[in-house]
């Protein structure tokens, strides 16, 4: 039929000829509708002779989503479909309707739109036409008893419209059944698994994170019931002593005999909150592989080198072991004295007693020296005299 639509007057010729030739069929429809069973004969085919007659080809539209109207479509001959955003939700039969509660005035646009499958004839049933039936023909019982009924079909029609429209759409953009009148691309593999994984993933963050509200509020469930038996407890055992306290009491004043003592009450060590054992083992793993200090360079110092470096290599605007003149000094003096020391052939020395303006900043010679120590003080002295020899060369 795509050739009707290049030649709308032709178009409308062959549907006046389909609704002349069909209009002895509507009496019948009408009369057995049970859409409007409830009302009297006389009304239903005053129906009959106020309603429109229409004859749709296939793909035609018949009335647009979101349209304004009034009407009641009532489907005589050929199926038509309802369609949402696109989404075919409902297909019609001969002998059903559609839009009966715009013609009753309980809403006002079209939830959908109806598109003829095949050839139709529809009749039409306006508002105006109803009511003036009705003014003719007044059934008060079967209108309110319509009223109310279309009322819910129609609420539960629009619902169900949207929940198929929305799983649809979900189905649509997921699985890459994309309608071939959109003009859209098919997904590929690797787009679907794409989309896939996103969902899952998305699923799994959701998932998760509910299974956490769970276990925090589980936890907090478990924490208050620990606390009420905590205190449960602790105000059984004090009525306890209150009850033993008084019985303890009456029998000292009424009876005679010794007298009886209670014990006080246990006293309650504050309990430590519990560290769970996963926490605590990882913990001691965190101080195992805590990072231990490095071993400081100065530990392993040579004084040797250390001099040996001032001299050969002195810093750059100084002379050659100008830092090393006054402690040298302070180690010549020492060495003096411990070569003159008594004990200088192998034995102990007494100890050198050095005035506080003496002392160098070096380490103190112990007091007690062997022979190894009168050698180093040698060596020190040796390495005094080279230092002053190149101070004097260079001040020249």
């Amino acid at each position: 039929m795509a050739i009707l639509d290049r030649y709308p007057q032709e178009r409308d010729l062959f549907g006046a000829v389909i609704v002349h030739n069909l209009d002895i069929s509507v009496p019948g429809r009408l009369l057995q509708l049970p859409l409007l069973r409830a009302f009297d004969r006389k009304f239903r085919m005053l129906l009959t002779l106020y309603c429109e007659r229409h004859a749709f080809f296939p793909d035609q539209q018949i009335l647009k989503e979101g349209e304004a109207g009034d009407k009641c479509y009532i489907f005589n001959l050929g199926p038509a479909m309802l369609q949402k955003k696109g989404f075919t939700v409902k297909t019609f039969s001969p002998g059903s309707h559609f839009g009966c509660d715009h013609m009753l005035g309980i809403n006002r646009l079209y939830c959908g739109s109806l598109i003829a499958m095949t050839v139709c004839h529809i009749l039409a049933v306006s508002r105006s036409s109803y009511l003036l039936a009705l003014e003719q023909y007044p059934s008060q019982k079967a209108s309110q008893q319509l009223l109310r009924q279309q009322r819910v079909e129609a609420k539960e029609l629009r619902q169900a419209i949207q929940r198929i429209t929305i799983r649809k759409s979900i189905w649509q953009r997921y699985q890459g059944e994309i309608h071939k009148e959109k003009n859209m691309f098919f997904l590929s593999e690797h787009d679907l698994a794409k989309r896939f994984m996103k969902a899952w993933f998305e699923t799994a963050k959701e998932l998760k994170a509910r299974r956490s509200e769970r276990n925090r509020r589980r936890k907090e469930v478990e924490e208050m019931i620990e606390n009420w038996k905590m205190k449960n407890e602790a105000g059984l055992k004090k009525a306890a002593y209150k009850k033993k306290e008084r019985e303890i009491l009456a029998r000292n004043i009424l009876e005679r005999g010794p007298l009886e003592f209670i014990d006080p009450p246990e006293s309650q060590t504050p309990r430590l909150p519990r560290i769970p054992k996963k926490q605590t083992q990882e913990l001691v793993s965190i101080l195992k592989a805590w990072p231990s200090p490095r071993p400081s360079p100065h530990y392993e110092l040579k004084v040797w080198n250390v001099m040996s470096k001032e001299l050969t290599q002195p810093p750059p605007g100084e002379a050659a072991g100008a830092r090393l003149l006054p402690m040298l000094q302070g180690v010549r003096r020492r060495g003096e004295a411990i070569l003159e020391a008594p004990g200088s052939d192998g034995e102990e020395s007494e100890e050198i007693d050095l005035n506080e303006e003496e002392e160098a900043p070096v380490v103190a010679m112990a007091s007690n020296m062997s022979t190894t120590g009168v050698e180093r003080a040698r060596r020190l002295t040796r390495l005094l005299n080279a230092t002053q020899e190149v101070m004097d060369s260079h001040l020249g």
